[in-house]
This record gives C-alpha cells, sequence and structure tokens, in this order.
C-alpha cells in the first residue's frame, strides 16, 4: 500500500458533484455498450432526473453499477427511469424502506425485510461493495444479489 500511496487525491462524493452525474452516466453507458457490442442507449430525462435526486451512498462505484444494471435490462434499448434499481430508496424520493411494512406479515416476509434493511446498511458503510457486503455478513455475493433484488417484490 505505501508504495502505492505516493500521492493521494482527494475527490467530492458524488452527491456534491451532481453536475457530474449525467456526464458519469453517458461515460458508463459508452463503455458498457462497447464491451457488449452494442450502439449506446441514451438516457430518457426522467431516467437523468432520477439519478440527480438520487444520494450514491457508494459514490461513483454504485453508479457504475446502476448504470451497468440499467443497460442490461434495458436489452440495449434507450434507458428509462424504471430501469434504475437504486440500493436505497430513501434518497430518491421514494417512500423511506427503512419504516416497516404494514401488519399482519408472515414470518418468511418479515425475515427478507430485516435482511434487506441489513444489506443496505452495510453497504452504505462500504460504499457499495458487494463482496465486502458478503464478507462482514459471513456469506456468498450472489446471497447479496438475491437479497437487494427482493426489493422489488
Amino acid at each position: 500500500y505505501f508504495r502505492l500511496a505516493r500521492f493521494t487525491v482527494k475527490a467530492p462524493p458524488l452527491r456534491e458533484r451532481r453536475e457530474d452525474i449525467p456526464l458519469l452516466a453517458r461515460h458508463y453507458l459508452k463503455s458498457f455498450s462497447v464491451e457488449m457490442g452494442r450502439e449506446a442507449p441514451s438516457l430518457s430525462p426522467r431516467a437523468v432526473d432520477r439519478l440527480n435526486e438520487y444520494h450514491f451512498p457508494g459514490n461513483v462505484r454504485e453508479l457504475r453499477n446502476i448504470i451497468e444494471r440499467a443497460l442490461i435490462e434495458s436489452g440495449g434499448g434507450d434507458i428509462k427511469s424504471h430501469h434504475l434499481h437504486f440500493v436505497s430508496q430513501e434518497h430518491s424520493g421514494s417512500t423511506s424502506s427503512s419504516t416497516m411494512p404494514d401488519l399482519p406479515m408472515d414470518l418468511g416476509k418479515a425475515t427478507r425485510w430485516a435482511e434487506l434493511r441489513v444489506v443496505e446498511q452495510v453497504m452504505e458503510r462500504v460504499d457499495g461493495n458487494v463482496s465486502e457486503v458478503a464478507r462482514l455478513l459471513g456469506t456468498s455475493r450472489n446471497k447479496i444479489y438475491r437479497i437487494l433484488g427482493q426489493k422489488n417484490d
């Protein structure tokens, strides 16, 4: 580490550089499209608005992951707002994901809800690094992705 850390660059978090969000999103769209052998799609105005509204606790790495997932989900078409999936919805204008759902609720649903809250909190602490979340929680990355995927169920 000390051999690599000769010069440190401090950059403000993405949430403090909102004007960079659309530029970075388009950059990642082009980059991933080239990797996939596709033409880069455009971002709808509503998708850009949703990106600008989001808090980005995972910083640029989270934006990169959101754009990659949106590109895959869109099938190569233009990126619409419903293609964007955020780890922590409380900063995107949606209802807070930390409030418990209405009762009655079966134990399985309550367990899934609790797992998702824990994973989201750890994700914020480690800046969206899924491998680190899995390591800290003693599980696999696939399990973390499954838990995060339940958010929309």
